[in-house]
């Protein structure tokens, strides 16, 4: 965790939040490209880093740059830890089918295999939440946010 924070604190204070959000812009000012670029590298760095590890180099990275873009902090957040399960849940790190294929004494090969249909699933919300803030803030703008 400390060479998580540590790696995060550099890559903020050499500017790197700009630099990713000027090449961003560069390829597109579509938000909805923004987010499907998002989703994909967090599920991607997902299946090879450690959930929380994730969180702490991504966050100050991505953070300044989606609410650049006019993303709420709580969304990008929802959207950040959602990537973050799915990738926790899918090969070749997938410490969730480790664990379900010891508990279920099968191998990981079958767990996999039978999971992915939940994956493309949960795929499929992680894009409905980040194309439509409204199913993530309803309950933040009930309690007064």
């Amino acid at each position: 965790m400390f060479a998580a924070t540590a790696f995060g604190r550099i890559l903020v204070e050499n500017d790197t939040p700009t630099a990713i959000a000027n090449a961003l812009l560069s390829m597109t000012d579509s938000l909805a490209l923004i987010w499907l670029v998002v989703i994909l590298f967090l599920i991607l760095i997902g299946m090879f880093m450690e959930t929380l590890a994730t969180i702490m180099i991504v966050t100050p990275v991505l953070l300044p740059v989606m609410v650049q873009f006019g993303v709420d902090p709580i969304h990008f957040g929802v959207v950040l830890v959602c990537c973050c399960e799915i990738g926790f849940s899918t090969p070749p790190l997938g410490e969730n089918m480790f664990i379900s294929s010891s508990i279920a004494k099968v191998t990981i090969e079958e767990i996999s295999v039978k999971a992915l249909p939940f994956v493309l699933v949960e795929i499929a919300v992680v894009f409905l939440m980040s194309y439509f803030p409204e199913t993530v803030l309803w309950l933040p703008s009930m309690m007064g946010y």
